[in-house]
């Protein structure tokens, strides 16, 4: 019988905390109309990835503070290891140019959400 034990673990990075008035945003191509906490950050995640965007129409000092956003997130304030241990068994057979599973055919798992 083939067996293998896997561990899922899960991070959290965050990049540094930066500060943004809402205000200033109000005049961008695509502009923040709303009026709370939760609708600017409602905005923000829209634009995603196009925040680089906004750059440009922004002033220096918010600019400045944007970018600090496009950073990838490199703190890390979390994992689950911090928890104990995720693992469990699977039982199966290796299958040469299996990709998807890890060159694994799993037949049976001890994991619930399999």
């Amino acid at each position: 019988m083939q067996i293998r034990k896997l561990e899922s673990v899960s991070y959290i990075y965050s990049t540094e905390v930066v500060n943004l008035d809402p205000e200033k945003f109000r005049n961008c191509s695509r502009p923040y109309e709303g009026n709370s906490d939760e609708e600017f950050l409602s905005y923000l995640d829209k634009i995603g990835y196009d925040l680089d965007s906004l750059l440009e129409e922004v002033d220096e000092e918010t600019a400045d503070e944007l970018v600090k956003l496009l950073d990838t997130p490199h703190r890390e304030i979390w994992n689950s290891t911090l928890k104990g241990e995720k693992s469990w068994y699977e039982s199966g057979k290796c299958v040469e140019g299996k990709v998807k599973n890890g060159g694994f055919e799993t037949e049976h798992s001890t994991d619930d959400s399999w």
